[in-house]
């Protein structure tokens, strides 16, 4: 039972580990990192869309 039971870890183990390089890959070819917070002076925060230029004011 316990060999089996270590088996079963290993095998966690790895799909674990592979599951958290895909997500990193995934979020690294995918992702957006020009986007930017900021603010204008006033109580509003505003984003900048890396996607569209676009900045847009948004409620604290």
């Amino acid at each position: 039972m316990l060999r089996k039971l270590a088996q079963a870890g290993e095998i966690a183990v790895y799909l674990l580990a592979v599951s958290v390089i895909g997500v990193f890959l995934w979020f690294l070819f995918t992702g957006n990192f020009e986007n930017a917070i900021f603010t204008d002076g006033t109580s509003l925060t505003c984003i900048l869309d890396g996607n569209t230029g676009e900045i847009v004011n948004v409620n604290k």
